[in-house]
């Protein structure tokens, strides 16, 4: 099943808001209307035997899919469909709060980047192997399109290594470093690099924390990890695999690993939202 979120838009009259959620039927797939409800708290779910009438027709709204390449008709509604992953990254990116979490003033920070624009940056990076499910989401069988199974991977690894999280305070050492007030300590921290900070934890005999650790992993790429916050993992260990998976592949390398690979959807998305949140005003 597929998750989407339809923003609806109108080319000349002020509207411009969230829809609710409809799940779209195998037959749905390529038609060029979306029938959503107005109302953004509410779903539908189409019947299989192909039937179309809904008790409250009224409650519904018809509009034409914006990845339609066509021109856009002056005086019909237009919809355009959103992951819901995609919109949970939207609605977590500087953009959404410069925007004032206006629908409207995004939808127009897009339109803003002319033509020439979208040419030079092509919509799929070419560095990227994906399926043609990428090019077309609401046909994709994956339940998210910016998903890393390594990601994933190394989550289930951190949940099985917890108590391993202590075990530098087991050979505590007196040194100078001991009698450093923790504030000195997290600065000179700042300064260093993870496996460093590690090797200074096993000389002190100190852990650094949980919270420590999870604020030098960056949220914004690995996303998935917002709603572990309040989980006890290895940040420590989840923070060090992560700071390995997240580097750059230089452009004139033929063939980049897939786990690596996954990782430069979202990078590419969130470069994008970099990008559109200078129309934004």
């Amino acid at each position: 099943m597929v998750l989407c979120v339809p923003v609806l838009f109108h080319p000349s009259k002020p509207i411009s808001r969230l829809s609710g959620i409809s799940y779209f039927i195998d037959r749905d797939h390529r038609f060029y209307t979306l029938q959503v409800p107005w109302d953004e708290h509410t779903g539908i779910i189409r019947s299989n035997d192909g039937e179309t009438e809904h008790d409250n027709k009224h409650l519904l709204a018809t509009a034409l899919r914006d990845e339609v390449h066509d021109e856009p008709h002056p005086d019909r509604l237009r919809g355009l469909v959103v992951h819901d992953r995609c919109w949970q990254v939207l609605r977590k990116h500087r953009i959404w709060k410069r925007s004032g979490e206006d629908i409207d003033q995004i939808t127009r920070a897009l339109l803003s980047r002319t033509a020439r624009d979208w040419e030079r940056t092509p919509l799929i990076p070419l560095a990227l192997d994906l399926n043609e499910h990428w090019r077309n989401p609401i046909a994709s069988e994956e339940t998210d399109p910016l998903h890393s199974r390594y990601v994933q991977y190394l989550i289930c690894r951190a949940r099985r290594r917890t108590h391993r999280r202590f075990k530098v305070m087991q050979n505590r050492q007196k040194n100078h470093l001991n009698r450093l007030p923790g504030e000195v300590l997290f600065l000179i921290a700042d300064l260093l690099q993870s496996p460093e900070i590690v090797a200074v934890q096993q000389a002190i005999g100190t852990y650094l924390g949980d919270v420590y650790w999870r604020s030098r992993i960056p949220m914004d790429l690995f996303h998935e990890l917002r709603e572990l916050l309040d989980q006890t993992l290895d940040w420590e260990f989840l923070c060090l695999e992560l700071e390995k998976y997240n580097i750059e592949y230089p452009d004139d390398v033929d063939e980049i690993p897939a786990p690596f690979n996954q990782l430069l959807g979202r990078k590419w998305v969130l470069e994008q939202l970099d990008e559109i949140e200078h129309f934004v005003s």
